[in-house]
């Protein structure tokens, strides 16, 4: 359907709003509220997914990181020699 914006602007009020009603109620799902209700309920806890795992990983890379740095100093401060470059 091909909708003249200029058209429905030159509308009275009260018919652009008949309009609206009609093709509301033509195209528009009856539980479109709950449907949109879902999809953000959804959507909300995703993004709490995904914050956890963000926040999940951001600790793993600090214990990565700490756990290097004390393999590190431990190797260098061994009095043994390493086959490998310890820098």
């Amino acid at each position: 359907m091909v909708v003249d914006v200029n058209e429905l602007l030159a509308l009275p009020d009260d018919e652009r709003m008949r309009l609206a009603e009609a093709l509301m109620q033509s195209t528009v799902p009856p539980d479109v509220g709950s449907l949109l209700r879902e999809f953000v309920s959804s959507l909300e806890r995703t993004t709490r997914a995904f914050d956890l795992a963000i926040a999940r990983l951001s600790a793993l890379d600090e214990r990565l990181a700490r756990s290097r740095a004390e393999v590190r100093e431990a190797v260098l401060s061994s009095a043994e020699a390493w086959p490998f470059p310890l820098a």
